[in-house]
């Protein structure tokens, strides 16, 4: 009932009182009966708010005093009213633990399973007990698939059309993704989840990584983890990482002289975590996101795995490509007629190479294989912990990578991957004389890209293009109680955007319309969790853009469309810089060629018009536009001009904390 009613009800009796004992009074002849009768009435005065309080609900259902719905009952005192006990949110019984690692640059061809020829026994072990995808895809680089994943939303509508370091003043490539978007760690906790990021992030805008300054919100731990742990930007050094703990920076806990090394940090890190929520609260399950630094350059790996492929590929990159291609047809992980697409006329053929050149990429290519067997040690050892807790097959397992294997190394490779970034060409004998520094603390390596289109194989160009090299990767999904084939290879062609609506269909939840008040963007990928169990399911997404850079390419029931608007290396040909309408589309029938290695657009121009106007509807649909090839040099520049101005004068104070390496003084392209 409502204070003011209750109020008004004791007014009432409160006169009609006062004239009953007026009346009463003047019956009383003596004083002491009417001071009797005075008290009397001054205690019935007092008493009635309490009389009425004790049995009226003292709250205004106007006003919500928490952020959790609450369904008590208050009275003016406790004994009377009824408590509702607040708690964190339950999860329903028998929620699946989720983890999801993402390998950095591994190509198609990049693990055992997938027919690679580099060791990777703990990913095969999920791979022969689990799923194998062979028609999965993703972006061409890494920020964009990131925050398609996380998000379930084409990364152009989330603001993350390229890395965050490149963003140039539209809302396509912001760098920032709006509270639209949503992320998985905060749409799962509703549902009981506890939530950790460690890894790789390069999610954050550039003029948001100053601790100093704030913008946490920006950060993993504002975009709905529990936890994070690893490092903000896009790479960063294995051996000397550049680290954060939740929002604090944080030095590694030994150097690397002691055995440090990230990918290790990372899975101790991970291990730690689990362990924790096992111990303190065994029933909640958790979604963990690791995204290792690795393979990604610099391609810092320890001696022992570097002298694992001592003489390994000394036949070249032209014979690997040639094996990978037999033993993918033998493992079945590509069809038996499947055509190995044609070099790559900006590589140049193993057998032109001097044999100083050879034994450089030879020491190049052991060790990058050295980098992915490490971390696929570290990928075992948390295997075995939740092995060893019984844990492993309440848990679902995706492995990924976020693009193609990568280029940036340049024809000869380098022993300083920043040097492509900034326009500086490869010193060969410079490589050749420190050749013995690779994968060292002396070195910053990146490959040479013929072994990087190798391990692309049997698909052609690599990271930042949308040929298949850049964009279908492997995908692993091992989760024992829902797989009833183990081992089983999955043709469903699937993209990257699918993983949220696969997750919320198996956890029977739905995206709620708004999330803290943000009415929220749709889905753009659809479940294919029925691909867990049905080997024979359709195909659940259809059609699919990518753009990056002006590379563009448009895909549609098995038909694909797709242009190369830049180099192997990543520059603009000569009077192509923003003549967009000058690329050469190529099309491709990908349900009769696995591997896009017959172009059809001369003998079917028809088809190829009709694609690319699906190419125009998708990208005005999902905001693609304008189209941006300046170079990615050109664009940071920019971008710290329009963030710091013209700065030239910095001073750093002694005991400040470490500095962003964002927030250094910028040199770039000097």
């Amino acid at each position: 009932m409502n204070l003011n009613r209750i109020w008004r009800g004791m007014l009432v009796v409160a006169i009609a009182t006062s004239l009953f004992f007026t009346k009463l009074s003047s019956l009383l002849s003596t004083k002491r009966q009417q001071a009797i009768l005075a008290l009397t009435m001054v205690c019935l005065f007092v008493s009635i708010p309490s009389l009425a309080l004790a049995e009226e609900i003292c709250t205004d259902a106007e006003i919500q005093y928490t952020d959790q719905p609450w369904d008590g009952e208050i009275r003016y005192k406790a004994e009377n009213s009824t408590p509702d006990y607040f708690e964190a949110p339950k999860p329903q019984p028998g929620a699946p633990n989720i983890l999801t690692i993402v390998i950095d640059d591994a190509g198609f061809a990049g693990l055992g399973s997938y027919g690679g020829r580099i060791q990777t026994p703990h990913l095969d072990y999920l791979a022969n007990n689990g799923l194998r995808y062979n028609n999965f895809h993703v972006t061409p680089v890494c920020s964009p698939t990131r925050a398609a994943l996380l998000t379930g939303r084409n990364p152009h509508t989330v603001g993350m059309a390229g890395i965050p370091e490149i963003s140039n003043g539209y809302p396509n490539k912001s760098g920032s993704i709006p509270s639209s978007a949503a992320m998985l760690p905060a749409l799962l906790k509703p549902s009981g989840y506890t939530t950790f990021a460690l890894g790789k992030w390069h999610l954050t805008p550039t003029w948001a990584v100053n601790p100093a300054t704030g913008h946490f919100d920006q950060w993993p731990t504002g975009k709905g983890f529990d936890h994070f742990y690893g490092f903000l930007g896009g790479e960063t050094n294995q051996y000397y990482p550049e680290l954060y703990r939740d929002t604090t920076r944080v030095q590694a806990p030994k150097s690397p002289e002691a055995g440090y090394h990230l990918s290790e940090d990372l899975v101790d890190n991970a291990i730690g975590y689990i362990k924790d929520l096992e111990s303190s609260d065994p029933e909640r399950p958790y979604f963990m996101y690791l995204a290792f630094g690795a393979v990604h350059s610099p391609h810092h790996t320890p001696e022992f795995y570097r002298d694992i492929y001592e003489d390994h590929f000394d036949q070249g990159y032209d014979v690997e490509r040639r094996k990978i291609l037999k033993k993918q047809k033998e493992l079945g992980i590509v069809p038996e007629d499947t055509q190995l697409t044609a070099r790559h006329p900006e590589n140049p053929r193993w057998l032109s190479l001097d044999e100083d050149e050879k034994q450089l990429f030879t020491t190049f290519m052991e060790n990058y294989a050295g980098f992915m067997t490490h971390v696929d040690a570290q990928i075992g050892r948390l295997v075995d912990y939740l092995d060893s807790i019984d844990q492993l097959d309440n848990t679902l397992i995706m492995v990924l990578s976020d693009n193609g294997a990568s280029s940036e190394g340049s024809e000869y490779g380098t022993l300083n991957e920043l040097t492509y970034f900034n326009g500086i060409p490869t010193d060969v004998d410079y490589n050749i004389e420190h050749q013995d520094d690779i994968g060292t603390v002396r070195s910053e390596p990146h490959v040479p890209w013929g072994w990087s289109l190798a391990y692309n194989t049997p698909f052609q160009w690599a990271k930042r293009f949308p040929h298949e090299g850049g964009i279908r990767v492997p995908f692993i999904v091992h989760w024992p109680a829902e797989i009833p084939d183990p081992g089983a290879i999955r043709p469903q062609w699937q993209y990257v955007t699918d993983i949220v609506p696969t997750l919320f269909e198996i956890l029977g939840i739905e995206l709620p319309q708004t999330v803290n008040e943000y009415v929220q963007q749709p889905l753009a990928g659809e479940s294919f969790y029925d691909s867990f169990k049905n080997a024979d399911a359709d195909s659940t997404h259809t059609v699919q853009y990518w753009e990056n850079k002006a590379n563009r390419a448009v895909y549609q029931d098995g038909w694909k469309a797709v242009t190369a608007h830049t180099t192997l290396l990543g520059s603009i040909p000569d009077g192509h810089k923003g003549k967009f309408g000058k690329d050469t589309w190529e099309l491709y029938n990908l349900a009769e060629d696995f591997s896009e290695s017959h172009d059809l657009a001369t003998e079917n121009p028809k088809k190829l018009q009709q694609m690319k106007a699906l190419f125009v509807k998708q990208a005005k649909k999902y905001k693609v536009y304008p189209l941006d090839d300046r170079e990615t040099a050109e664009l940071i520049d920019l971008q710290n001009k329009e963030l710091g101005g013209e700065k030239t004068d910095f001073t750093f104070y002694q005991g400040m904390s470490p500095l962003h390496q964002a927030l250094a003084p910028n040199t770039f392209g000097t």
